[in-house]
């Protein structure tokens, strides 16, 4: 495992694919994101709603993929040196995906 790509978050939906039934009751509620990568390829992963809640994700975050699979926010930081100034993305806990 090694660093993995960064993401961003192009959209949101509220997934309502639930066949021909109703959401059972326990079930948690999905969102189907979609994302582009570096080089405007894009990805739809369906995660639970709370997940992107928990992690502060939302349209226009940065995102990559931890060693579990599941979707983090990557976070940005500053660098200020001599001859740069800057920020970049902490890709710190973003692995390839599985």
């Amino acid at each position: 495992m090694g660093e993995g790509m960064i993401y961003t978050v192009k959209d949101i939906q509220e997934d309502l694919d639930y066949g021909c039934e109703e959401r059972m009751e326990g079930t948690p509620l999905m969102v189907v994101v979609i994302l582009e990568d570096e080089n405007g390829a894009g990805l739809i992963k369906k995660v639970p709603d709370k997940a992107l809640c928990d992690e502060g994700i939302g349209i226009g975050e940065k995102v990559c993929f931890d060693e579990d699979n599941v979707l983090r926010k990557a976070h940005s930081r500053e660098h200020r040196t001599k001859d740069f100034s800057g920020t970049d993305i902490d890709v710190s806990g973003c692995y390839k995906q599985k």
